[in-house]
Protein backbone atom coordinates (compact mmCIF):
# COMPACT_ATOMS: atom_id res chain seq x y z
CA UNK A 1 0.00 0.00 0.00
CA UNK A 2 1.10 3.59 -0.38
CA UNK A 3 2.55 5.44 2.56
CA UNK A 4 1.24 8.59 4.22
CA UNK A 5 2.80 11.88 4.88
CA UNK A 6 0.45 13.73 7.20
CA UNK A 7 0.31 17.38 8.25
CA UNK A 8 -1.15 18.99 11.36
CA UNK A 9 -4.50 20.73 11.64
CA UNK A 10 -8.20 19.93 11.97
CA UNK A 11 -9.86 17.47 9.60
CA UNK A 12 -13.60 17.19 8.94
CA UNK A 13 -13.66 13.58 10.13
CA UNK A 14 -11.33 14.05 13.05
CA UNK A 15 -13.48 16.85 14.47
CA UNK A 16 -16.43 14.47 14.90
CA UNK A 17 -14.57 12.55 17.65
CA UNK A 18 -15.61 9.21 16.21
CA UNK A 19 -14.26 5.94 17.54
CA UNK A 20 -11.22 4.69 15.63
CA UNK A 21 -13.06 1.71 14.17
CA UNK A 22 -15.79 4.00 12.86
CA UNK A 23 -13.26 6.38 11.31
CA UNK A 24 -11.48 3.49 9.60
CA UNK A 25 -14.75 2.47 7.91
CA UNK A 26 -16.37 5.81 7.11
CA UNK A 27 -13.68 8.52 6.87
CA UNK A 28 -13.34 9.88 3.35
CA UNK A 29 -16.06 7.66 1.90
CA UNK A 30 -18.88 9.22 -0.09
CA UNK A 31 -21.27 7.47 -2.53
CA UNK A 32 -19.80 7.40 -6.05
CA UNK A 33 -21.77 10.18 -7.83
CA UNK A 34 -22.36 8.47 -11.18
CA UNK A 35 -23.57 5.06 -9.97
CA UNK A 36 -24.30 5.60 -6.30
CA UNK A 37 -21.86 2.84 -5.28
CA UNK A 38 -21.40 3.01 -1.52
CA UNK A 39 -17.89 1.52 -1.66
CA UNK A 40 -15.16 3.55 -3.33
CA UNK A 41 -14.35 2.12 -6.77
CA UNK A 42 -10.79 1.37 -7.81
CA UNK A 43 -10.01 3.99 -10.44
CA UNK A 44 -7.30 2.58 -12.71
CA UNK A 45 -7.24 5.42 -15.22
CA UNK A 46 -3.98 7.32 -15.57
CA UNK A 47 -5.62 10.48 -16.95
CA UNK A 48 -9.00 12.15 -16.46
CA UNK A 49 -10.79 14.21 -19.12
CA UNK A 50 -12.08 17.59 -17.98
CA UNK A 51 -14.30 19.84 -20.07
CA UNK A 52 -12.61 23.02 -18.87
CA UNK A 53 -10.16 24.42 -16.35
CA UNK A 54 -13.14 25.27 -14.16
CA UNK A 55 -14.23 21.63 -14.17
CA UNK A 56 -10.71 20.52 -13.32
CA UNK A 57 -10.51 22.95 -10.42
CA UNK A 58 -13.83 21.63 -9.13
CA UNK A 59 -13.04 17.92 -9.44
CA UNK A 60 -9.29 18.11 -8.86
CA UNK A 61 -8.30 15.12 -11.00
CA UNK A 62 -6.28 15.20 -14.20
CA UNK A 63 -3.47 12.65 -13.78
CA UNK A 64 -3.21 9.75 -11.32
CA UNK A 65 0.45 10.48 -10.77
CA UNK A 66 -0.60 13.56 -8.81
CA UNK A 67 -4.10 12.69 -7.59
CA UNK A 68 -6.35 9.65 -7.91
CA UNK A 69 -9.90 9.34 -6.52
CA UNK A 70 -9.25 5.95 -4.88
CA UNK A 71 -6.00 7.08 -3.28
CA UNK A 72 -7.72 10.28 -2.13
CA UNK A 73 -10.08 8.20 0.02
CA UNK A 74 -7.13 6.36 1.58
CA UNK A 75 -5.47 9.70 2.30
CA UNK A 76 -8.66 11.00 3.96
CA UNK A 77 -8.85 7.90 6.16
CA UNK A 78 -5.23 8.24 7.24
CA UNK A 79 -5.68 11.94 7.93
CA UNK A 80 -8.67 11.15 10.16
CA UNK A 81 -6.73 8.52 12.10
CA UNK A 82 -3.75 10.86 12.55
CA UNK A 83 -5.98 13.82 13.53
CA UNK A 84 -4.39 15.65 10.60
CA UNK A 85 -5.57 18.22 8.09
CA UNK A 86 -4.32 16.23 5.12
CA UNK A 87 -2.34 13.11 4.24
CA UNK A 88 -0.32 12.33 1.13
CA UNK A 89 0.42 8.80 -0.08
CA UNK A 90 3.69 7.72 -1.66
CA UNK A 91 4.92 4.52 -3.25
CA UNK A 92 7.06 3.66 -0.21
CA UNK A 93 7.95 4.89 3.23
CA UNK A 94 11.40 5.94 2.07
CA UNK A 95 9.83 8.00 -0.71
CA UNK A 96 7.94 9.89 1.99
CA UNK A 97 11.14 10.40 4.00
CA UNK A 98 13.11 11.60 0.97
CA UNK A 99 10.34 14.07 0.14
CA UNK A 100 10.26 15.33 3.73
CA UNK A 101 14.01 15.95 3.88
CA UNK A 102 14.00 17.57 0.44
CA UNK A 103 11.16 19.85 1.56
CA UNK A 104 12.77 21.12 4.75
CA UNK A 105 16.53 20.88 4.15
CA UNK A 106 18.84 22.86 1.87
CA UNK A 107 22.60 23.14 1.39
CA UNK A 108 24.14 24.36 4.64
CA UNK A 109 21.25 23.20 6.85
CA UNK A 110 21.53 20.86 9.84
CA UNK A 111 19.27 17.99 10.92
CA UNK A 112 19.14 15.94 14.13
CA UNK A 113 18.19 12.23 14.05
CA UNK A 114 18.11 9.42 16.64
CA UNK A 115 21.36 7.44 16.80
CA UNK A 116 19.30 4.23 16.62
CA UNK A 117 16.96 5.21 13.79
CA UNK A 118 16.03 3.07 10.80
CA UNK A 119 19.23 2.08 8.97
CA UNK A 120 17.98 3.17 5.54
CA UNK A 121 17.12 6.61 6.94
CA UNK A 122 20.70 6.85 8.21
CA UNK A 123 22.04 5.83 4.80
CA UNK A 124 19.81 8.40 3.10
CA UNK A 125 21.13 11.12 5.39
CA UNK A 126 24.80 10.23 5.05
CA UNK A 127 25.02 9.06 1.44
CA UNK A 128 22.57 11.36 -0.33
CA UNK A 129 21.81 14.51 1.61
CA UNK A 130 25.28 14.59 3.14
CA UNK A 131 26.71 14.94 -0.37
CA UNK A 132 24.29 17.81 -1.00
CA UNK A 133 25.76 19.89 1.80
CA UNK A 134 23.36 18.99 4.62
CA UNK A 135 24.92 18.05 7.97
CA UNK A 136 23.45 15.58 10.46
CA UNK A 137 23.84 14.84 14.17
CA UNK A 138 22.87 11.39 15.45
CA UNK A 139 22.04 11.54 19.15
CA UNK A 140 20.32 9.52 21.86
CA UNK A 141 16.69 10.69 21.78
CA UNK A 142 16.03 9.24 25.23
CA UNK A 143 18.36 12.00 26.47
CA UNK A 144 16.57 15.31 25.95
CA UNK A 145 19.63 17.27 27.08
CA UNK A 146 21.63 15.61 24.30
CA UNK A 147 19.05 16.71 21.74
CA UNK A 148 19.14 20.29 23.01
CA UNK A 149 22.94 20.29 23.01
CA UNK A 150 22.99 19.11 19.39
CA UNK A 151 20.94 22.07 18.14
CA UNK A 152 22.93 24.48 15.97
CA UNK A 153 21.97 27.90 14.61
CA UNK A 154 21.39 26.24 11.23
CA UNK A 155 19.25 23.37 12.57
CA UNK A 156 16.14 23.23 10.40
CA UNK A 157 14.77 19.77 11.17
CA UNK A 158 14.56 17.40 14.11
CA UNK A 159 13.56 13.99 12.79
CA UNK A 160 12.37 11.63 15.52
CA UNK A 161 11.20 8.03 15.48
CA UNK A 162 8.55 6.82 17.91
CA UNK A 163 9.68 4.23 18.66
CA UNK A 164 13.03 3.81 16.93
CA UNK A 165 13.32 0.97 14.46
CA UNK A 166 14.42 -1.62 15.53
CA UNK A 167 15.60 -0.74 19.06
CA UNK A 168 12.16 0.54 20.18
CA UNK A 169 13.58 3.49 22.12
CA UNK A 170 11.04 6.16 23.07
CA UNK A 171 11.34 9.92 23.38
CA UNK A 172 9.30 12.78 24.82
CA UNK A 173 7.57 14.00 21.66
CA UNK A 174 6.15 17.14 23.26
CA UNK A 175 9.58 18.26 24.47
CA UNK A 176 11.21 17.46 21.14
CA UNK A 177 8.54 19.58 19.44
CA UNK A 178 9.19 22.45 21.85
CA UNK A 179 12.96 22.26 21.31
CA UNK A 180 12.48 22.36 17.54
CA UNK A 181 9.99 25.19 17.52
CA UNK A 182 11.92 27.45 19.87
CA UNK A 183 14.68 27.65 17.26
CA UNK A 184 12.34 27.82 14.27
CA UNK A 185 12.95 24.21 13.18
CA UNK A 186 10.40 21.58 12.19
CA UNK A 187 9.72 18.36 14.09
CA UNK A 188 8.92 15.38 11.88
CA UNK A 189 8.15 12.03 13.50
CA UNK A 190 8.37 8.62 11.85
CA UNK A 191 5.81 6.74 13.92
CA UNK A 192 5.63 3.63 11.75
CA UNK A 193 6.07 1.09 14.55
CA UNK A 194 3.50 2.74 16.82
CA UNK A 195 0.93 3.76 14.18
CA UNK A 196 -2.00 6.06 15.06
CA UNK A 197 -3.49 3.14 16.98
CA UNK A 198 -0.92 3.89 19.70
CA UNK A 199 0.08 7.55 19.35
CA UNK A 200 -0.69 10.57 17.18
CA UNK A 201 2.51 12.68 17.21
CA UNK A 202 0.66 15.71 15.83
CA UNK A 203 -1.16 15.94 19.16
CA UNK A 204 2.24 16.36 20.83
CA UNK A 205 3.27 19.26 18.63
CA UNK A 206 4.95 17.46 15.73
CA UNK A 207 4.63 19.26 12.42
CA UNK A 208 4.43 16.11 10.33
CA UNK A 209 4.16 12.36 10.87
CA UNK A 210 5.31 9.61 8.54
CA UNK A 211 3.92 6.07 8.45
CA UNK A 212 4.93 3.07 6.37
CA UNK A 213 1.57 1.32 6.12
CA UNK A 214 3.13 -2.00 5.06
CA UNK A 215 4.33 -2.35 8.66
Amino acid sequence: MPNPLSCSGPHKWATKHLQVATEMVHAGVEPEPHTGAILTPIFQSSVFVQASIETYLEKGHSYSGSRNPTVAVLEAKIAALEKAAVAYCFGSGMAAIVTTMATFLRHGDHCILPDGCYSTTQELARDLFGQLGVTFSFVDFTNLAAIEAAIHPNTKLIFSEYPTNPTLALTDLATVSRLAHQVGAKHVCDSTLASPMVVCPLQFGADMVIQSTTK
